[in-house]
């Protein structure tokens, strides 16, 4: 689990990884079909390092029609395993920006 923190909680804990990749299948623009592939990289703390790149590819997966790829511009990757979530709670308030053209 992932989420972008703005620096309020506690420091947190160890999570045995610090990239988190994924792909899923939605709607580009309300047409189906298209695919995403996304990397976060949480690279330490204060955050100025963290990382994204998220590929959108049309249904056939040969196609880009979006690249997002770069460190972020402001907030900072949390990587959290699921144990410590359960021990310690969320990690503060945050919040994950959504893609306005993507819909799952």
């Amino acid at each position: 689990m992932l989420h972008r923190s703005y620096g309020r909680g506690p420091a947190p804990p160890p999570a045995g990884f610090n990239t988190y990749e994924g792909n899923g299948e939605g709607r580009y623009n309300g047409i189906s079909g298209y695919k995403a592939k996304w990397k976060f990289t949480d690279a330490g703390e204060p955050g100025t390092n963290d990382s994204a790149r998220i590929v959108i590819t049309d249904s056939s997966g040969t196609t880009v029609v979006l690249i997002v790829d770069g460190k972020l511009d402001g907030g900072n990757h949390q990587a959290t395993d699921e144990r410590s979530l359960q021990k310690y709670g969320p990690l503060g308030e945050g919040t994950c920006p959504s893609l306005p053209f993507w819909e799952a």
